[in-house]
Parts: structure tokens; C-alpha cells; sequence
């Protein structure tokens, strides 16, 4: 998944991306997916932190039945981007959180084009 390294040791890369279309979709299930079929966000070692104390991933583990961990990579598919985004409306209701703002649009992202989010840490 990791096509350039950027002196990032392996591993320790974390993205959040969305497919941008089925054919993305199939593409990333194969590890095939280029720059130009993902949405990606590349974490911070902040921004990561911000969104794991905030309890976001969780919350999106326990209603979603996904994994969403450091050195995992989850999928939440299409049948559940409503789940995933009432669950972080939720979340952000409570919390002032750049960092869920930007994992809703990307949730918002996932269910206008009918994909899914991938969560590559």
C-alpha cells in the first residue's frame, strides 16, 4: 500500500483514505490502487493521537464490528458508512476535534460515491 517511503520507517504510516469509485474499490482490495484512485489523508503522529484519544476508532470498532488499530488495516464498507457517521456526529457533538471534522467529511466522502474508507495503520 505504501508506494514511497518518504523516510517514514514502515509501518509507522498511517492512512485514512476513501475509494474513489468502484473500480478504486476492487483495486485496493488487490493492492493494486494508485494515488489517483484514493482520497487519502496521511496522519500525523499528532493528528493519529488526537483521534485515538478521542475514542473515535473505538466507538467505530464497537458499532461497526471493524479492527481500527495501530498496525491494522480495516475497511468499512459501504453497508455501514451511515453507522460510521451518525457514530462520529455523535462524537463531534461533544468534542471540539479537527481532527473527527475531517474523518466526517472523508465518512461524508465514502457515502456520496458509494465506497468506503480504509483505515491503513
Amino acid at each position: 500500500m505504501c508506494q514511497e517511503n518518504e523516510g517514514v520507517k514502515m509501518g509507522s504510516q498511517r492512512i485514512i483514505s476513501v475509494s474513489k469509485n468502484i473500480n478504486s474499490m476492487e483495486k485496493y482490495y488487490y493492492g493494486e490502487e494508485t494515488k489517483e484512485d484514493m482520497i487519502e489523508w496521511k496522519l500525523s503522529e499528532s493528528e493519529f493521537k488526537s483521534l485515538f484519544e478521542s475514542g473515535v476508532f473505538d466507538l467505530l470498532n464497537n458499532y461497526c464490528e471493524s479492527l481500527i488499530d495501530d498496525f491494522e488495516s480495516e475497511t468499512i464498507g459501504s453497508d455501514k458508512l451511515n453507522l460510521a457517521e451518525t457514530t462520529v456526529i455523535n462524537l463531534k457533538s461533544k468534542t471540539n476535534n479537527k481532527e473527527i471534522e475531517k474523518l466526517h467529511a472523508l465518512i461524508q466522502e465514502a457515502i456520496k460515491r458509494g465506497t468506503q474508507i480504509s483505515f491503513d495503520f
